[in-house]
Formats: C-alpha cells, sequence, structure tokens
C-alpha cells in the first residue's frame, strides 16, 4: 500500500485516509453521498436490532455503525467495505456475555445488569482491538486462509439458527427464560409454551417479516428495515396496541398473558446521547473468561473483513492487502472501546449496497457514519415507539440471509470430512457457547487435516526398457528385488515421520530390499521428527547391512538436511540434489551405484 499520506510500518500505511483526502475528486462527491444515505438507511435499523439480540443498550450499536463504521474506512483502503456491528457479532457477544454474567454476576438485574454487560462487551472490544492491531503490524492475513471453510459454512448455520430460535420469543411474545440456558433448551421451551402467544403480536411480526421479504425482492436498495419499522410503530401508534398502564412482554411472570405489544421504549428509557470518552474498565477475574471470546471475534471479523475486501477489489485497482485491512479493523475496534460500541466486522449487507448505489471512494462509508449521527440527533425520538416484534422479524429475515446454502450443500456433499466437521460445528452451536462452538469446529477441522496430510503416500518405481521411471502397478514384481526405489507423495511434517519409518522399514524387513532409493522430488520442506525419522532408517538399514540413497533434493531441503548433520550421517556421495531439466537423473546415479554397491559385497 506504499507510504502515501503517512509513514509506513512495514507495508503498511497508519493513516491511508490522508493521501486518499489528498486525492479526492469533486466529481466523486454525488456517488459517495448518495451510498452513504442508502447505507446510513439500512445501518440504523440494523444496529437497533443487532445490540437487541445482544442485550446491550441500543447505543452500543448505534455507535459501531458510526464510529467503527468511520474508522474501519480511514485507516483500510478497500473503497467499498462497509464496517460496524454484525449479525455474527452480536450473536457471540450476547452468547459470551450472558455466560460471564450468569457465572459471576447471578444476582444482578436491571440496570445494573445492563451497566455490567456493556462492561464487560468494552473489554472484548479493546482485546479485539489489541489482537487485530498486532495481526495486522505481523503480518498475518494469510493465516486466515487455514480456517477451513466447513468450519465458517457450519458456524454461519449454526448462527443463523441460534438467532431464529432466540429472535421466536419477541416473535410470539413469549417471555424469554431467566439466566443462561443453551440453545436446544430454549427451543424446547418455546415449543412447551406455544399456547401463551400473543396473537396481535404474532400478526405484526408476520407482517414486517413479509413485508421485508417483498421489499428484498423488489429491490436491494430499498431501506426495507427503515420503511418496515416506521410502518409498524405507526400501525401500533393508530390502533393504540400499546397502551401505557396494561402488562407488556417484558412486564410479565411467567404464567401471565400479554395485554398489548412491546415496543422498545419498555426496555428503558432509550437514551443516545453524545458519546462518552473514557478507557473500558477491567475487572482482572473475568479477563481470562473474556480473552477466548475476543479472540474468536477477532478472526471472524478478519475473516469477514478480508472476504469482503477481496470479493469488491477490482482488478484496475491497486493490489489488495489483507494485512491494511485488518489493522484498520483493529483501529477501529481499539477506538470503539473508549466510545461505548459494539465490536465492528465487515458487512455483507451494507458493503453490496455501497457497491450497487455507485461509491466511488471508501469516504461513502465514512459519511454515511455522519447521517446515521444526524438520523440519532433529529428523529432519535420515534426509535423508543418501535416494535420489539418489527426487530425481532427483522432478525429472522437476517438469519435467513446468512445462510450460504450453495456453500452448505457443497460442503456437506464434497467428502466425509467436510460434512463431518459442518456437522459438528453446527451441533456445538446447540449445546455450548458460540465461542466454544467456533473452537471446537476449527479444533475438528484441524485434527481431520493433520490425520489425512500425516499419511504420507510411498509410491515404488523402476526403470523401464528404455531406462525412463515409471510407477510399479499393484502386484507388479520389481525388475530388481534387491533395490527398491521410492518416491515420497505428500507433505513430510512430524505427523508423518513415525508413518515413514514404519513403511521403508517394512520394504527392508518384509519384501527383502538391500537398497532402498527414496526419491524427494515433491518435498519442498522438512522438519525435526522427519530428520530423526530418516537417521533412524539409516542407523536400521546399516545396522542390517542394507543402503540408503536420497534422491532430488531440492535447496530448501537440502539445506534442512546439512543444518541437521544428516547430510554428513547419510553421506553426500548417497545424497543427490534435484535436476529440474532431468528430474530422473539423480536417481539413475544412486541406481547404478546401487548396482556396483551390491556387486561388490557379494
Amino acid at each position: 500500500m506504499g507510504n502515501v499520506g503517512g509513514m509506513a510500518f512495514g507495508t503498511l500505511d497508519p493513516a491511508p485516509f490522508w493521501g486518499g483526502l489528498k486525492r479526492y475528486s469533486r466529481k466523486n462527491i454525488r456517488g459517495d453521498l448518495t451510498a452513504a444515505v442508502s447505507i446510513a438507511l439500512m445501518a440504523l435499523p440494523q444496529a437497533m436490532a443487532y445490540a437487541f439480540l445482544a442485550d446491550l443498550p441500543l447505543s452500543a450499536g448505534i455507535w459501531s455503525v458510526i464510529f467503527g463504521t468511520i474508522f474501519t474506512a480511514a485507516f483500510g483502503t478497500s473503497r467499498f467495505l462497509v464496517s460496524g456491528t454484525t449479525n455474527m457479532v452480536a450473536i457471540l457477544i450476547q452468547s459470551g456475555t450472558s455466560d460471564v454474567l450468569y457465572t459471576y454476576y447471578r444476582g444482578v438485574s436491571g440496570l445494573e445488569r445492563e451497566a455490567l454487560a456493556m462492561q464487560l462487551v468494552l473489554q472484548i472490544v479493546l482485546l479485539i482491538g489489541i489482537f487485530q492491531i498486532l495481526a495486522g503490524l505481523f503480518r498475518l492475513g494469510r493465516l486466515t486462509q487455514f480456517t477451513s471453510r466447513s468450519v465458517i459454512v457450519g458456524y454461519m448455520t449454526g448462527a443463523a439458527f441460534v438467532i431464529a430460535v432466540t429472535q421466536l420469543f419477541p416473535f410470539f411474545g413469549i417471555r424469554d427464560m431467566e439466566g443462561y440456558h443453551p440453545i436446544y433448551q430454549q427451543g424446547v421451551y418455546i415449543l412447551g409454551h406455544l399456547g401463551q402467544v400473543h396473537l396481535p403480536t404474532f400478526l405484526l411480526a408476520v407482517g414486517s417479516l413479509l413485508l421485508l421479504i417483498i421489499f428484498h425482492r423488489l429491490s436491494p436498495k430499498i431501506p426495507a428495515a427503515a420503511v418496515v419499522f416506521l410502518l409498524a410503530a405507526g400501525f401500533v401508534a393508530l390502533f393504540g396496541l400499546s397502551p401505557k398502564g396494561q402488562k407488556g412482554l417484558l412486564d410479565l411472570v411467567e404464567g401471565e398473558k400479554v395485554e398489548r405489544i412491546a415496543v422498545l421504549e419498555d426496555l428503558g428509557p432509550i437514551r443516545v446521547e453524545k458519546p462518552k470518552i473514557s478507557p473500558p474498565f477491567f475487572e482482572v477475574r473475568v479477563v481470562t473468561k473474556l480473552v477466548p471470546i475476543a479472540f474468536a471475534l477477532a478472526l471472524l471479523s478478519v475473516l469477514e473483513v478480508t472476504a469482503i475486501g477481496r470479493s469488491y477489489t477490482k482488478a484496475k485497482e491497486p493490489p489488495y492487502n489483507d494485512n491494511q485491512e485488518i489493522y484498520g479493523l483493529g483501529i477501529s475496534n481499539f477506538l470503539s472501546s473508549f466510545v461505548g460500541a459494539m465490536p465492528s466486522s465487515g458487512s455483507f449487507s451494507r458493503t453490496a449496497l455501497n457497491f450497487a448505489t455507485g461509491a466511488k471512494t471508501q469516504f461513502s462509508a465514512i459519511l454515511s457514519g455522519g447521517v446515521v449521527y444526524l438520523l440519532i440527533a433529529t428523529v432519535g425520538f420515534l426509535v423508543g415507539r418501535i416494535p420489539i416484534a418489527a426487530l425481532s422479524a427483522l432478525m429472522l429475515f437476517t438469519a435467513y440471509t446468512m445462510v450460504q446454502f450453495r456453500s452448505l450443500w457443497i460442503c456437506l456433499k464434497a467428502t466425509r470430512a467436510d460434512a463431518f466437521v459442518v456437522w459438528i460445528t453446527f451441533l456445538s452451536t446447540l449445546f455450548f457457547t458460540m465461542d466454544v462452538a467456533f473452537y471446537i469446529g476449527v479444533a475438528v477441522s484441524i485434527v481431520l487435516y493433520l490425520k489425512q496430510a500425516g499419511v504420507p503416500l510411498l509410491v515404488e518405481y523402476a526403470f523401464n526398457s528404455l531406462g525412463k521411471l515409471r510407477p510399479l502397478e499393484v502386484e507388479e514384481d520389481r525388475p530388481d528385488p534387491a533395490i527398491c526405489i521410492v518416491q515420497a507423495e505428500g507433505e513430510l511434517f512430524f505427523g508423518a515421520a513415525d508413518l515413514l519409518q514404519t513403511k521403508l522399514r517394512h520394504l527392508a524387513e518384509e519384501e527383502g530390499a538391500q537398497v532402498l532409493i527414496l526419491q524427494l522430488l515433491n518435498t519442498r520442506s522438512l522438519d525435526a521428527s522427519v530428520c530423526l525419522a530418516l537417521s533412524h532408517i539409516y542407523s536400521y538399514l546399516k545396522g542390517t547391512k542394507r543402503h540408503f540413497f536420497l534422491t532430488g533434493i531440492s535447496p530448501e531441503v537440502w539445506g534442512v538436511l546439512e543444518d541437521a548433520g544428516l547430510l554428513d550421517l547419510l553421506g553426500r556421495d548417497r545424497c543427490y540434489p534435484a535436476n529440474e531439466q532431468l528430474p530422473s537423473e539423480p536417481t539413475r546415479h544412486a541406481y547404478a551405484l546401487s548396482k556396483t554397491v551390491l556387486t561388490s559385497h557379494q
């Protein structure tokens, strides 16, 4: 990304917005401003819905789509990326903080519980920012490729299911369960309390959901959520469906009947004041519980941001830099923790809208944050009248759009290992907190990968009548029973060391080979475990008066063997470097020397 607009740290630009501002052209203003208004009309209702989903004050979501969006765009370089709080962030925050609150603050309720939850979230946001800044500075963006797509697909499907179940409570007008409960228990609870459905709430929620679907199909440019919230609030006010003094969903004890439709102001006073800048307060006894949540959120948001950034980078633009976007996201989360915002991640829906409405530069995202603040300052007083059922309808619609059906089908059908990872990750979301479910999915995918990669394939070769190497067919005898030429296929690392040693010994013991020639044509690296395995097989062969040759050694592998002292141990005259022009030539020389050695020992 160069050092335009600031002094670069490695390949990063600490403040790319300065250079962008210097190059900004007036012809871009119209496109950026049009996109900014569209984004704001989508972002504001989403922010409120996600804050509601996370059991946090609405301001936490709103500040995220203001400051989180502005900071990420200012410190990143993607033209179209729009960040801020997302459904994935909200459900992981809700799951993680609920578990911590239930474990350490079980007796706390009301405004005190809300304040504690917000305190926990700000600690998480600060930790996320630190993790991501370090990842960007140390250029760890490539590590995201080691998180299996099967894990992400399974996790997003599970998260969508979790969101759907939790939002069925306000959708049906049923009171939430007290305390923290796994999602499968919440699902069972809903099924057992369907007789308590509040019909007006349910009908309003269904109507809101249908309108969202219709608007979405008509055009993605329509601010569907904003229109639906306005219509739902107007409908409730016009027909007096939320009169003061009657019991609503949030006033109930279990078993009582709902008498009115609940609105946002029933959650408490809607306060969206100026943000207060203050550092998060850390409570040492809960930090160890927050770090895994923060790390999972940091990794997931990095995956979302980099996926979006790559998808919306055009060929004629400067090369996309994952590390710059990760750095920008980290700065955004770090600063957001000081203003009371939820964590930021990349938003697929808002980015797609930004692209579709003709954004020209990243300043469209920056301007959108300002438009959201303007909306709150002018019409924020109407927010309290939005029915909670309409928010739940938006979250159910969002949950459906989260499921990547095509990707899910591919992962379930591609291999059994991929299907297993998807199912394990999905089922884990039903029984554990969301961060634990994510780590379970990652761990299972890594174990399956290591199991597969740790099985080296040893293929026997022989020279044909024309002097060319060819693989031996199954059950075919070697032309020279005393000389075994073996090609090592697959990765040679610690997971493969024991199997490599066992298979080579089997060739010598069971099949009577007096000379083993191991080709390393496709091997680009070795580790200490494989070096030890090679030294052990050499010692065994030498002790049984057999001979060992290595051929086709790449420069990288040669360096490792040199440093480990194996070239001197095996004998440099029995180790042959690779010949790119004539790949089989090193093995031909080893084969000729083998014949000489065998003849001299007869």
